[in-house]
């Protein structure tokens, strides 16, 4: 079984398909239950800027495949658009993809450290709804423990910016300066934290809006802000200066019909700052009227002009990922060599066992001692076959290919029951024949 993530981000795709591709947090369940029908292990990574789906699967180019149509089909695109804006890993590259995103080296801001909550959240529901084994477990643990070591022991994390200080710097540019100005936020989860943090440092008056007015209430009262009900959106944002969307929801949840509802005036421009994928703002607003829009691709674009103060501390953190990847990939092969041993001399001992309770009773004049013998005897012959072939694959460079081979040569699958399903129901041995000569 491989390891293969198929995704696209920020730099392989265009925000519209990711907007396609993307997951409201109602739709991670079923969607997850849909993965089980074609992946022994999977979760879903779904953010603003990717979409990326880890799964466990039998082979490399089959599975990927059956992944990318998966994304297809759950999303109603083409398979050949998919295809044209995804990047595939399977194997070890797999495994060093995850660790590097997690670690914020392949996001839009690197070294954000929002990507290592994101990770986390992905593996819990994946634990939920029952799709998450002890190979994605495994690896999932690493990628956490990966980026924690790498903002721990690199610069890469050290006056960091995200998304959301960059779109509250980008509001501040086209309105000069916050201060006092009124600021709505739609959401109230954690990017809405994060942007009420900075906007409270520039001085802004923010009220915040949800779908659930006690969350609202709970980061108006952390925020000293003012909490409104999402029913009365349009008059709330008649009184505003700016709107943060920061919502993951099917639909956008601010229109140009309800710009067209919140009579605002000609001479009070609006700054709409778009945080959301799916997005929150509908793109169209920004052909009404005094509305200034900025877009995620926008803010990638103010990002890349920071990446070069934390560009001197990639190697180390390229290091770091490369050493926990080699550390995973080792606990990966020696599992599936320890499993693929186990397996073999269960089938050996088997064997052993099986032949002797078909011959033992036409032994009868033997001693029990002879008998102890006999069976010794057994059980040393299959050991002895086996002695070469798990030697090698305790020493051998490639032991994780060998023990496939093994597990198909000899019918060992998980658990041992295939073994015992393999073994011949009839074995005329040496002994019988002669027995059966002599009488």
């Amino acid at each position: 079984m491989r390891i293969v993530v198929v995704g696209v981000n920020h730099a392989s795709g265009p925000s519209e398909l990711r907007e396609r591709l993307s997951l409201a947090p109602g739709e991670l369940e079923a969607t997850l239950g849909e993965l089980k029908s074609i992946a022994r292990e999977g979760f879903i990574l779904s953010t603003c800027n990717r979409v990326e789906v880890y799964a466990v699967v039998g082979h490399d180019v089959s599975g990927a495949d059956a992944l990318m149509r998966f994304l297809a089909d759950r999303s109603g695109l083409d398979i050949v658009t998919v295809r044209a804006s995804c990047y595939v890993h399977a194997g070890a590259p797999a495994v060093s993809h995850l660790l590097r995103v997690a670690s914020g080296l392949d996001s839009v801001v690197l070294g954000e450290d929002q990507i290592q909550g994101q990770v986390k959240r992905a593996l819990d529901a994946a634990r939920e709804a029952g799709t998450l084994g002890a190979t994605l477990d495994r690896v999932g643990s690493a990628a956490l423990a990966c980026g924690k070591r790498v903002r721990t022991f690199t610069g890469i994390g050290q006056h960091t910016v995200s998304l959301e200080s960059l779109g509250v710097r980008a509001a501040s540019e086209r309105m000069n300066g916050l201060k006092s100005k009124r600021v709505l936020i739609l959401g109230a989860g954690e990017s809405a934290a994060l942007v009420a943090r900075h906007l409270a440092s520039a001085g802004a008056k923010i009220t915040i809006t949800s779908r659930s007015v006690t969350r609202a209430r709970a980061l108006a009262a952390t925020a000293h802000a003012d909490a409104r009900r999402l029913a009365d959106l349009p008059q709330t944002i008649a009184e505003m200066d700016a709107v943060f969307a920061c919502v993951s929801a099917p639909r956008p949840v601010l229109t140009p019909a309800m710009l067209e509802r919140a009579p605002r005036g000609e001479k009070r421009p609006l700054v709409c700052v778009d945080l959301g994928m799916p997005h929150g703002i509908d793109p169209a607003v920004e052909r009404s009227r005094g509305v200034a829009l900025v877009n995620l691709d926008q803010l990638a674009t103010m990002a890349e002009s920071h990446r070069a103060v934390r560009r001197e501390h990639i190697p180390a953190a390229e290091s770091i990922v490369k050493a926990e990847a080699g550390r995973f990939l080792e606990w990966l092969n020696a599992r599936g060599v320890t499993q693929a041993i186990v397996a073999l001399n269960s089938h050996a001992d088997a064997v052993a066992e099986h032949e002797l309770a078909r011959v033992m009773p036409r032994l009868k004049a033997l001693s029990p001692r002879e008998r102890e013998i006999v069976a010794e005897l057994a059980h040393r012959i299959v050991r002895k076959l086996t002695h070469r072939p798990i030697n090698a694959l305790k020493s051998h460079p490639e032991a994780d290919n060998m023990a496939l081979v093994m597990e198909f040569l000899f019918g060992s699958g998980a658990g041992g029951d295939a073994l015992e399903r393999q073994l011949p129901p009839t074995i005329e041995a040496p002994v019988d024949r002669a027995q059966e000569s002599a009488s």
